[in-house]
């Protein structure tokens, strides 16, 4: 006989998915919107479950046990057909849907592409929402976990693009733009003259420097594909 469903408290799966993920209690609670207390009690809850510690503290971080590394992938593929379930609603009217969509893409994105939705959907689905958000290190969980809606991102950069629904949107090609007065630089620049000069590039909505000579060279990042 399985254990009976209606004793146990689903919600402990996502609490589980998000302390082997982030092998922190603290962290843990901090995504969960709870204070650390109540994630330590959480997990006590989950050891009791399971009758395994799950994580066991190993110097200064936590490591899951063998049996919570056997179960995040099962754990995590539930969670994301939960969400499949409760995403399946009525057919969608962008003009009287008031659902709220979550983006990540970069800043230059957000200006070229989505600033000029956001601008259609102020005159025609005042109701819809979108929450646009920089490419942080996690992004790739959020979106295997069903957080995210879509991700708007060069396929150089979303290596594994292919393992989700997608879509190309457009193309574009890398830019540089040079100091006039540059006397290093002429008509046309080769790759390894390039590299061997101080520059400043963006790229995914982060800005990198190094540090200047009297003459430099700038490079805009490449965009989505």
């Amino acid at each position: 006989m399985g254990m009976d469903l209606n004793r146990v408290d689903l919600n402990l799966l996502v609490a589980f998915d998000l302390l082997v993920t982030e092998r922190s209690v603290t962290r843990a609670a901090e995504r969960m919107c709870v204070g650390q207390s109540a994630m330590s009690s959480t997990l006590a809850r989950l050891r009791r479950t399971f009758d395994d510690q799950l994580l066991v503290r190993e110097g200064r971080e936590m490591v899951p046990t063998p049996l919570a590394q056997d179960l995040e992938g099962p754990v995590r593929d539930v969670l994301v057909r939960i969400n499949e379930i409760f995403d399946r609603r009525g057919s969608f009217d962008p003009l009287t849907s008031t659902r709220s969509f979550l983006v990540i893409a970069s800043d230059y994105v957000s200006v070229t592409l989505l600033t000029p939705l956001l601008e259609r959907l102020a005159l025609e689905a005042q109701g819809l929402r979108l929450k646009i958000t920089p490419p942080a290190v996690d992004y790739v969980e959020r979106v295997r976990r069903g957080q995210v809606d879509l991700v708007v991102m060069p396929r150089e950069v979303f290596t594994i693009y292919e393992q989700f629904p997608h879509r190309v949107l457009f193309s574009d090609r890398f830019v540089v733009a040079v100091d006039a007065g540059n006397p290093e630089v002429g008509a046309t620049i080769s790759m390894e003259q390039f590299t061997s000069l101080p520059y400043q590039a963006s790229s995914c909505g982060h800005e990198f420097r190094r540090r200047r000579r009297s003459s430099t060279a700038w490079a805009a990042n490449a965009t989505p594909k």
